[in-house]
């Protein structure tokens, strides 16, 4: 009978203490993204909207920023934390409308910033509105 090997638990590492230094950086206003991906990597590209009607939307690039996968998913899981704050503060927010794939733009927004509750009657659920299609 062959001897079973014991592996080791596996400890998670304990998260290090960030500090940011003080230095100028550009800062960029952005209200239209879109993503690529690879094999090895996430792009987000980030833009302004400059002109848009039903059929089209003109961008003005402002930034990209390319992240490791696993990066990626630790944005991800930051951005939803720091969102259901946002929402159990200030209420819903209003839903944007994919269009290519891969493009999410604020043409399709729908209600009010703020307390959904008292602006349109939707109860303040903590959950995104979806569009309403036409």
């Amino acid at each position: 009978m062959s001897a079973l090997k014991k592996t080791p638990p596996v400890i998670a590492p304990k998260p290090q203490k960030q500090i940011w230094k003080k230095i100028d950086h550009p800062a960029f206003y952005a209200n239209i993204m879109q993503v690529g991906l690879s094999p090895f990597d996430v792009s987000i590209a980030f833009g302004k909207v400059a002109e848009a009607n039903a059929e089209e939307i003109t961008c003005i690039p402002q930034a990209t920023v390319t992240l490791s996968p696993e990066q990626a998913a630790n944005l991800m899981t930051m951005l939803a934390a720091s969102l259901q704050g946002y929402v159990g503060q200030f209420g819903n927010l209003r839903a944007a409308v994919v269009g290519k794939p891969g493009v999410i733009g604020p043409t399709g927004a729908i209600g009010p910033m703020g307390n959904n509750e008292a602006k349109t009657g939707a109860p303040k659920t903590g959950k995104i509105i979806p569009p309403k299609h036409a």
